[in-house]
């Protein structure tokens, strides 16, 4: 008659007598749950949940953690594929997690993180690392997918630190690559008036208008909060 709940307890001790105790070690386990299935012949491991020492235990003093594993297809043994520390921080793909969550790829060219829309499992964000093996090429990706077609949106170069907006392959500090990249500015003091920065064909484009293209448009150069040069519609 209270809140408490149902509890499934496992305990480990070192002590050769059930019920006596020996200190546990670091690295030992303590109690897994452990799922096997049938392939018509034997039972075979599928996954598992288990709890091990992580650290050195003492008086009063039990650090723990979890790790979660699955069996592969065309396997019988099951591969940790997460793991909780003692301090809390979670890996997915690693078992020496260094941050609050860590994911590591198991191959390169891997996108680590997809986010899809609920309607659409083909339509989604995606969060990448891409590398060719070498630490001076490693990228970081975010894209989009759409009916089975990854975009990437910008891609970050750690070898020469460039940003490239539609563009894996970024060749200056910023790359913008699309039909007519562009850059808007827009002031919210004055109903609709934006700056744009862009490209057409071969011409470089700038221009300041009110919502309409060209529209009361000029190109003003100041210096010192002087206009030194115009150039008019």
């Amino acid at each position: 008659a209270s809140a408490g709940s149902a509890n499934l307890d496992l305990r480990k001790s070192r002590n050769a007598t059930i019920g006596s105790h020996t200190i546990l070690q670091n690295g030992d386990g303590i109690g897994a749950i452990i799922f096997r299935g049938s392939d018509g012949t034997s039972f075979e491991n599928a996954a598992a949940i288990s709890a091990q020492v992580d650290g050195t235990p003492g008086t009063d003093d039990m650090p723990g953690r979890l790790t979660f594993s699955t069996t592969a297809d065309g396997a019988n043994s099951y591969t940790e594929r997460l793991r909780i520390t003692s301090a809390g921080l979670v890996g997915i793909g690693t078992s020496s997690p260094g941050y609050k969550l860590t994911v590591q790829a198991s191959a390169d060219n891997q996108d680590l993180i997809r986010l899809n829309h609920p309607s659409a499992a083909t339509a989604g964000a995606m969060l990448g690392f891409n590398t060719d093996g070498t630490t001076a090429n490693n990228v970081v990706t975010l894209g989009v997918q759409y009916s089975n077609a990854d975009f990437d949106v910008i891609n970050i170069q750690r070898s020469t630190q460039n940003v490239g907006i539609s563009t894996t392959n970024p060749q200056e500090q910023l790359d913008i690559s699309s039909n007519s990249p562009r850059i808007r500015f827009s002031d919210t003091s004055v109903t609709n008036l934006r700056h744009v920065i862009g490209s057409e064909a071969n011409d470089l484009e700038i221009r300041c208008d009110d919502g309409n293209v060209q529209a009361s448009s000029h190109i003003g150069f100041k210096i010192d909060g002087s206009e030194k040069v115009r150039i008019s519609d």
